[in-house]
């Protein structure tokens, strides 16, 4: 199956498929570039705030593709990758997304658990 992404510019994507074993779909590549292109685009103008909001799919990979990938590509641009979850999903996130930054990337993740009343 043919790569849907230039390896040159998103080589996080090559790497995460060849530590998991899994291909990209086409939908999750979509969703990677635009928002990496509106982030890395508003980094150039510190003057500029972009807003994104995504809805993706139950079982599309938010946690277990995106979040992942993410994190690795901005963390190496110096920035501070923040994942905020759902109360109803905070069990998968911390235990999904750690394990995915250290198979994947071999990164490590601290979880800083606070309620917010």
């Amino acid at each position: 199956k043919q790569r849907m992404y230039d390896v040159r510019q998103y080589p996080e994507f090559l790497v995460y498929e060849y530590a998991t074993h899994r291909l990209l779909r086409e939908d999750q590549v979509k969703v990677l570039t635009q928002l990496i292109a509106l982030i890395e685009t508003s980094r150039a103008d510190s003057h500029s705030v972009k807003h994104a909001l995504l809805q993706f799919a139950a079982g599309g990979g938010k946690t277990s593709v995106l979040i992942p990938i993410f994190a690795y590509r901005f963390a190496r641009q110096e920035f501070l990758p923040v994942i905020l979850n759902t109360h109803e999903l905070y069990q998968i996130g911390v235990e999904e997304i750690p394990k995915n930054l250290r198979v994947s990337f071999q990164q490590n993740m601290e979880v800083v658990e606070c309620e917010l009343d």
